[in-house]
């Protein structure tokens, strides 16, 4: 998929305080699947973010710093982050920089350059490992169904338009047409239903992020940095 033109900054909202960060060696410990998630600064709507949390810092990525995240990967349940602009770390571990690359202004803390550490705490590390496990099994799955949908459907159509396809496959693996036929059945209103509650369940998580963030957006910080 064709990589969207990289924003002129990345912002990632936190519930800590900018103390947290705005220290000698600065230490993010990442704590969604490995990875440190952020926004671009020009998106508007903040609607790439699921996490409805009233912030009490942010931290901006600028300079060399953008280097180390990409958009947000199409191929996974959350796709709609990549296409409402939503990044990522390129890579699993935690995120440190030095205060000499930072330039604090109220809540808010620029930074940039970083770099990507691996998680020296191994009961940490252990569970974002996991935690990228238990998403990669839930994509793998749905994926299979919804090729298993794809398959169904696209032999039970060509079933009726010409016979051909069907005889030759009927004699390779006997009663094929039949689990498809099965499958479709069991399969369409399974994925009808949870496609739309995954709608609803979206919908109201972006409700509830607009809300709180604009609670504290941090225009006066970001605008004395130029942005």
């Amino acid at each position: 998929m064709k990589t969207p033109k990289p924003p002129r900054a990345l912002i990632h909202y936190s519930t800590a305080k900018v103390d947290t960060f705005d220290i000698p060696n600065g230490h993010f410990k990442v704590r969604t699947q490995g990875r440190l998630y952020t926004i671009g600064i020009e998106n508007p709507l903040k609607v790439g973010i699921t996490k409805a949390l009233v912030p009490r810092s942010a931290l901006l990525f600028t300079d060399a710093a953008l280097e180390k995240f990409s958009p947000h990967t199409f191929w996974t349940l959350s796709f709609y982050k990549r296409l409402f602009g939503q990044h990522r770390s390129v890579a699993f571990g935690d995120v440190v920089w030095k205060q000499s690359d930072t330039v604090r202004e109220g809540d808010v803390l620029r930074i940039k350059d970083v770099q990507i550490v691996p998680i020296n705490d191994r009961g940490r590390r252990a569970w974002q490992r996991t935690k990228v496990a238990v998403v990669l099994t839930l994509e793998s799955t749905l994926l299979g169904s919804v090729l298993m949908l794809a398959t169904a459907t696209t032999a039970i159509q060509l079933k009726w338009f010409t016979a051909a396809p069907y005889l030759m496959i009927e004699r390779l693996v006997p009663g094929t047409y039949d689990f498809l036929d099965r499958a479709f059945t069991w399969l369409l209103p399974k994925l009808l239903v949870t496609g739309a509650g995954l709608l609803v369940v979206l919908s109201i998580l972006f409700i509830q992020v607009s809300q709180r963030l604009a609670t504290k957006s941090f225009r006066a910080d970001l605008s004395k940095l130029g942005y």
